[in-house]
């Protein structure tokens, strides 16, 4: 189903792609509003948002709007329901959710890391042909080094592409091919490649 507005938040980033505009809009919010891609405080949020939609003159209409949003693999069912019912208070009448790993060409050969500033998901298929999506606080892993291993004994010898911000996607893109000998991609667009991704709204 086709809709007006495709959604997709970090913890420090609202990103909207909207019919009305030609460049995806981002908008940084205030720390501890969202963390890991969920909202942990609603009051603030709906201003925030509020905010950023005049901003951008994008106040929805006396009938509602239409929205997808991009969620990350942490999302359980209640998370959902709990951040439809606050998208109902901004005024979208339908609001349809898609997982972020279903944007990731994922196939035998292929793994995606998305790194965010506080976060990274790693997502590929394992030797059952199970779709994994493993989440990884930036700090859980007491060096860099420890990280690349972890990735490497995950995705064994499948090619990675790296997508999301900060200064880590270059990080890891000038060194785990060098280091474990598999190809790694960074696309162009990496920061705004899940809303690119999406080529009909």
């Amino acid at each position: 189903m086709k809709v007006n507005n495709l959604l997709y938040m970090t913890d420090d980033t609202i990103y909207l792609k909207n019919k009305k505009q030609k460049n995806i809009i981002k908008h940084k919010i205030n720390k501890n509003i969202i963390k890991y891609g969920k909202i942990y405080n609603i009051a603030k949020f709906i201003k925030e948002y509020n905010l950023f939609l005049n901003k951008y003159h994008l106040n929805n209409n006396l009938f509602g709007d239409t929205i997808k949003i991009i969620i990350n693999p942490l999302y359980s069912p209640a998370d959902i329901t709990f951040l439809k019912t606050i998208m109902e208070k901004l005024n979208y009448r339908r609001i349809i959710f898609e997982n972020e790993i279903k944007r990731y060409k994922l196939n035998n050969e292929k793994a995606y890391l998305n790194i965010q500033d506080n976060y990274l998901f790693l997502g590929y298929i394992d030797e059952y042909k199970k779709v994994n999506s493993l989440f990884i606080p930036s700090d859980f892993f007491a060096t860099f080094s420890d990280l690349l291993n972890y990735i490497k004994s995950k995705i064994k010898e499948k090619d990675l592409y790296l997508i999301g911000k900060c200064e880590r996607v270059d990080e890891i893109f000038a060194v785990f091919e060098n280091k474990y000998h598999n190809k790694t991609y960074l696309f162009t667009d990496h920061e705004l490649y899940l809303l690119n991704s999406v080529h009909s709204m």
